[in-house]
């Protein structure tokens, strides 16, 4: 029964412990509410900054995630061919296993459905026309070849085969997209060395001022036997309050601002829908908030609570 005493004691000062630590947090923030502010509108600002790079890089991913084929070559075949002949080039490109990955016959008759599907709304008379008529597409062959080839190697090689009226290949596109996402991702990782920086150094400032202020409490507990941590913990969870609040501040900016650039853009490009990301991007604000009024917080303290 005394055990059991205790141990329900115990529970009831851990509890208290918790709510004094949050309640010296808050005070603490209330109290430096300038410099709080100040940190809260910095890490805003960075996790908006963030959360577009991030938005922007998904939304060239979303772009080009239709255009497989900027990886593929398509060979046009000689209209008069056979069915037979059609299947003697496709299996003499498919023996080609050094380069080549896998070939798919796209007949003349799927072409035109496939164009039909795409622009019939647009052009509905002109497929109607087309089908009635002789169909004007061919049949072609979409090649997919093996990674880290010559792809102008590959080129010329299907040139030069019976049969083949023309080949068209899109590798300086491909390259093209593959070097914008480079060049996006090392400016995104730059930005965000630079904000994470200035936000650390804003909420190094507001712990600092935050503990000049209570030096005389801080050493009167340490007199008293109070430990480190639990001198240190309302400082810890006033750099997560900063984080949390920022988030709270981030994520719904970031959304009005996507939603008003993807009505604009509409017309020209398809956006990605918002809550495709919204979910991710939200608790990667509240993770990277916290994180970073952690770090913050932590540097302070190392560097300013000395008595």
């Amino acid at each position: 029964m005394k055990k059991s005493h205790t141990h329900l004691k115990h529970k009831h000062n851990h509890g208290f412990t918790l709510f004094y630590q949050i309640e010296q947090a808050l005070g603490g923030l209330w109290s430096n509410r300038l410099m709080t502010i100040a940190s809260i509108l910095v890490l805003s600002a960075c996790l908006v900054v963030i959360g577009s790079f991030y938005l922007l890089v998904c939304n060239i991913d979303y772009s080009t995630s239709d255009i497989s084929h900027l990886n593929k070559i398509i060979v046009y075949l000689n209209e008069d061919y056979t069915e037979k002949e059609v299947g003697t080039v496709k299996a003499t490109i498919e023996d080609m296993k050094d380069l080549v990955q896998g070939v798919t016959l796209i007949t003349k008759e799927q072409a035109l459905a496939e164009e039909r599907k795409k622009y019939e709304k647009e052009y509905p008379h002109m497929f109607d026309a087309l089908e009635e008529g002789e169909n004007p597409y061919r049949d072609s062959l979409e090649i997919t070849y093996q990674e880290g080839i010559s792809v102008k190697v590959l080129s010329d090689k299907l040139t030069q085969m019976d049969g083949i009226e023309r080949v068209v290949s899109y590798p300086d596109i491909a390259d093209s997209v593959n070097h914008l996402k480079t060049i996006i991702s090392r400016a995104f990782t730059a930005f965000i060395l630079v904000l994470f920086a200035v936000t650390v150094f804003i909420i190094i400032l507001t712990i600092r001022f935050a503990v000049i202020s209570r030096r005389e409490e801080v050493k009167i507990m340490r007199y008293i036997g109070a430990t480190m941590h639990f001198i240190a913990a309302p400082y810890i969870l006033e750099g997560i309050f900063i984080g949390l609040f920022s988030a709270c501040i981030a994520a719904p900016i970031q959304k009005l601002i996507y939603l008003h650039i993807a009505d604009i853009m509409q017309g020209a490009v398809t956006p990605l829908p918002y809550s495709e990301v919204g979910s991710t991007l939200l608790i990667g604000f509240f993770a990277i908030g916290c994180l970073t009024g952690v770090i913050g917080s932590g540097i302070s303290l190392y560097r300013y609570l000395r008595v």
